[in-house]
């Protein structure tokens, strides 16, 4: 019986000691900071109804150092001509180790312009795409797209054109990052996520959209990044 309780005493001080240590040194987090090494901005450009082009198999790519994430009307009453959504590829499997439990992860997007001519019922946020590489988008990657939000959406009235704009990943983003390959993420506006027409006040060859800044910018300074806390 001494013994059983001798034994309790030494598990229960171990602990205690234990306890202790991680009071007084207490394991700092880390934090990891990723530039977007690639990004293309693929388009919907056939002409039709909102869906069509939401629905669309994608036609063709643009590189801009600014680009826009966008629905553009067409002269013809009631249809578009453009859907832009904004893929971009973070090495982060190349810096995170294999055992790192993240804690939080933050897309960080330099914005540069903004329309509402469509209407300012729009916001922007960060899906996920799937494409066959993830190192060299084509048009077709249009349409390998998730519609689950991975991160907090920005309206129109809060989106800067003069700094960094921040989209706090949620529990399937920070899923969605891969340790042992590119992680792809994608920009792209609300209307186009949840398939919503129904606040867009359509006008004959206007748009409303975000413009940021892309990696084909010289340096890493205007970039779009990504910081994992882990």
């Amino acid at each position: 019986m001494q013994v059983g309780i001798m034994i309790c005493k030494k598990i229960t001080l171990y602990f205690l000691i234990i306890l202790l240590i991680s009071l007084v040194f207490p394991v700092s987090a880390e934090t990891l900071t990723v530039y977007d090494t690639y990004d293309l901005v693929l388009e919907e450009t056939t002409e039709g109804d909102f869906l069509d082009l939401v629905d669309g198999n994608g036609d063709a790519t643009q590189t801009h150092t600014d680009t826009y994430t966008r629905l553009v009307a067409a002269t013809t009453a009631g249809k578009y001509n453009q859907l832009r959504r904004v893929p971009m590829s973070f090495a982060i499997h190349s810096s995170l180790p294999s055992a790192a439990v993240i804690d939080s992860a933050t897309i960080h997007l330099r914005g540069s312009q903004k329309s509402a001519d469509l209407g300012s019922n729009i916001s922007i946020l960060i899906t996920a795409m799937d494409p066959a590489n993830k190192r060299s988008f084509v048009a077709s990657d249009f349409s390998k797209i998730s519609n689950t939000p991975l991160s907090d959406q920005i309206a129109y009235a809060d989106w800067s054109t003069t700094g960094y704009n921040a989209f706090t990943l949620n529990a399937d983003g920070i899923s969605h990052i891969s340790k042992t390959d590119y992680t792809i993420f994608a920009a792209r506006h609300n209307w186009d996520v949840f398939r919503d027409s129904s606040s867009i006040t359509w006008a004959s060859g206007v748009y409303s959209g975000f413009a940021f800044r892309t990696s084909r910018y010289t340096g890493t300074t205007n970039d779009p990044y990504i910081t994992i806390t882990y």
